[in-house]
């Protein structure tokens, strides 16, 4: 879920938000939203006349055609194409997220003291990153400052597979069911929007229809599918294999037992496709009586290591979570598994700038802590020796009075930050001698 969190709704240097419309605000006329989902919307009502809404054109659709809102406040943009807003050159990019999901490419005036002409800052809203889109024309070779990052799934325990594997997952087990018990319905989970490839995608893969309530197919119709896809659909519940239903109370055992009950079905097999269903011993089942509900791995968010692949080829210079990342700390935390891959050369409160600084520095430096939040601050240097020490302080402390005492160095006076070195603490001086 979205952080609901004021500061990480800004696009600094703008007078943008995105998808922050619970903090609408006077300085703020200019409102970007990345998708439709409930988490990405909070806080717009259909009375919302603080500004414009930006946002993909399907998304426009689903805004006024679903949400009701007054179209005049809402501007659908193109994807792909580089366009001029308010003085900042935006550009919207497929996140392969659920339909009319768009990243933003922002090219705002740079902060204070910057050695560049503009500031880029990436923002993912959702999305499942895929190799392919660091070959996007307006991200590949790009120098990246700032990247708001979709950290849902964030740690290194997240490794479901690619949606094509999970898909063909629910394929298999559809077959295994269908073969078993050949009057079997099938249902999958969905939202609002979304899932749309997992359900659609066994279909196709089976040659089944896909049953869908007149409300999910009033949705469907504005997402924009292919006509392949829409021709898959069916209002005739007893022609379809496959029924869509929402992914809540709908997908208990109670209330697929009612489900079998209702229809010409002898048994219930259900899934839901979500990346929290992950485990390594495969697909989870729970099976009572003539109904199943299995968890597949389907996920439209990215795995951990598809997250450290975006992060290696976009090399951002600053990383700020937007999901899981409610405190200082927490935000800390998560972009700490990722220090590794940024480009932090320019990053003075790290400790790892100095020693690249130093030319007897190691080659090889120890895996990232933080400190400050966005960037990667330092390195564990517990296992330094004391002459390894004296390079460092050398390159960092020469002419400052820094002088080692009972096990800490420290300066005349001090900077709050600090950093642990195994017994040591070490305290950046102040210019103030």
């Amino acid at each position: 879920m979205a952080e609901q969190v004021e500061h990480i709704k800004w696009v600094p240097n703008t007078r943008f938000m995105v998808d922050g419309f619970r903090f609408q605000s006077p300085r703020c006329k200019h409102y970007w939203l990345t998708h439709y989902h409930s988490d990405h919307t909070t806080g717009l009502t259909t009375t919302f006349s603080a500004g414009t809404i930006y946002c993909s054109a399907v998304t426009a659709n689903l805004l006024v055609k679903d949400m009701r809102l007054n179209p005049s406040c809402i501007q659908p943009l193109p994807l792909n194409t580089p366009l001029l807003v308010d003085g900042i050159i935006v550009t919207l990019i497929d996140a392969n997220h659920c339909p009319g999901a768009v990243l933003l490419l922002f090219k705002t005036p740079p902060p204070p003291g910057s050695e560049f002409s503009e500031q880029v800052i990436l923002h993912t809203g959702d999305m499942r990153w895929h190799p392919r889109m660091g070959r996007h024309p307006a991200l590949k070779n790009e120098r990246i400052d700032m990247l708001f990052l979709d950290t849902t799934y964030a740690s290194p325990k997240h490794i479901f597979p690619c949606q094509e594997d999970a898909i063909a997952d629910i394929v298999k087990v559809m077959r295994q069911e269908s073969k078993a018990h050949p009057d079997t319905l099938f249902i999958v989970g969905s939202y609002r929007i979304g899932k749309e490839r997992a359900y659609l995608g066994a279909a196709k893969a089976l040659g089944w229809k896909v049953h869908v309530n007149a409300d999910k197919l009033r949705v469907l119709r504005l997402l924009g599918l292919p006509e392949n896809d829409m021709a898959l659909l069916t209002r005739d519940a007893a022609a379809a294999r496959i029924h869509v239903s929402f992914m809540g109370k709908l997908l208990t055992p109670d209330a697929l037992t009612e489900r079998k009950r209702a229809g010409k079905w002898t048994h219930v097999v259900a899934f839901r496709p979500t990346g929290w269903s992950f485990q390594k011993s495969g697909l989870s089942c729970r099976r009572e009586g003539d109904v199943a509900i299995y968890g597949v791995p389907y996920s439209e968010h990215s795995s951990f290591a598809e997250l450290r692949d975006c992060v290696k080829t976009l090399r951002p210079r600053r990383i700020v979570p937007t999901v899981n990342a409610s405190t200082p700390a927490a935000s800390r935390a998560l972009v700490d598994r990722f220090a590794d891959l940024m480009d932090l050369s320019k990053d003075r409160s790290r400790l790892d700038f100095f020693l690249r600084k130093a030319k007897t520095a190691p080659s090889t430096l120890p895996v990232p802590m933080t400190t400050g939040e966005g960037r990667g601050s330092g390195s564990d240097l517990s296992s330094f020796n004391l002459c390894m020490l004296r390079l460092l302080l050398r390159s960092i402390g020469r002419g400052s009075g820094v002088a080692l005492v009972h096990g800490a160095v420290l300066g005349s006076q001090t900077k709050r930050r600090q950093l642990s070195i195994g017994a040591f603490i070490l305290k950046a001086p102040s210019s103030k001698q």
